[in-house]
């Protein structure tokens, strides 16, 4: 008799764990922007980063972490206190200020290549919004890269 109560009570469950799942690694809610400048040390870090960068064009690296799932996405770029939007892809003609790679609807990367050279300061600010399940939120981070001290 005990080993039929176990028997069933083991097919109960096995059909409580089927209906109801397991649940998943991270819940809707848990992601977050970070970002990176080339030529900068430290790598990615959440909600901001900064450069130091020599250069009159590195590229900023913008990504979430702690995804789960599939997501639909719509990245949002702008640079400089205005706000100014970035929206083209670089070309030979624009080389600065400009989408390098990501940023689509389907993307969950969005690289830029920003403006630098000088004494002038450049911020920049991804929104990444993402849909999943018919539940939306924006996250975003900021990038900063600062001039060069050294020269005019």
């Amino acid at each position: 008799m005990r080993k039929l109560v176990i028997a069933a009570f083991a097919h109960v469950l096995a059909l409580a764990f089927l209906v109801v799942g397991s649940a998943p690694a991270h819940a809707f809610g848990s992601e977050v922007l970070g970002c990176w400048v080339d030529g900068s040390t430290g790598g990615w870090t959440a909600n901001s980063c900064t450069g130091q960068v020599n250069t009159p064009a590195p590229t900023i690296h913008f990504s979430p972490q702690n995804l789960s799932g599939s997501y639909s996405t719509s990245w949002t770029i702008t640079w400089g206190p205005a706000g100014t939007s970035i929206t083209g892809n670089c070309s030979s003609t624009t080389t600065t200020n400009c989408i390098v790679s990501g940023c689509t609807v389907s993307s969950t990367t969005c690289d830029v290549r920003g403006q630098s050279g000088g004494k002038a300061t450049h911020t920049f600010t991804a929104n990444l919004r993402l849909t999943q399940s018919g539940l939306s939120r924006t996250i975003q981070a900021q990038a900063t890269v600062y001039g060069d001290p050294c020269c005019p």
